[in-house]
């Protein structure tokens, strides 16, 4: 699991990981960044808080990723690049790529754009969502 310090947990993660019946079987998980421009696309995945499951494929990921440092240079991005491995490796070696659900992995998509489910959950009309991250997306 990889996070950011602007990331809150209402409650621990883990269960959701661990549990194929609820999570599913990938291999990579990512918070939804909200951004739809080409440059993070086709997954829009936020950098800020993701989990991989340890196996050959989110190993290579890893290590492509650690290996592509002149691509952050050049990007001025870590999340663009990491996009591009993740794109690419989801062909190249089958990479199974699943985007959270932002009613339970919220984070600043919610906050900027979708205010009713704000308000609901800070009047607890809705499930708080696992983690909140203070991503600073508009």
């Amino acid at each position: 699991m990889v996070q950011d310090v602007d990331v809150v947990w209402n409650e621990s993660p883990h269960e959701f990981f661990n549990n194929d019946a609820i999570s599913g079987e990938f291999d990579a998980y990512f918070e939804d960044d909200g951004a739809r421009s080409k440059r993070y696309a086709p997954y829009s995945p936020n950098s800020g808080f993701y989990y991989l499951q340890h196996n050959a494929r989110t190993l290579y990921f890893m290590t492509q990723l650690l290996y592509s440092g002149d691509m952050i240079i050049v990007n001025h991005s870590h999340q663009q690049t990491m996009t591009s491995v993740l794109t690419e490796f989801s062909s190249l070696v089958g990479l199974n790529v699943k985007i959270l659900d932002g009613k339970v992995f919220a984070g600043g998509k919610q906050f900027h754009h979708d205010k009713a489910f704000m308000r609901d959950w800070m009047e607890n009309k809705v499930a708080a969502p696992k983690i909140f991250h203070v991503s600073l997306v508009e």
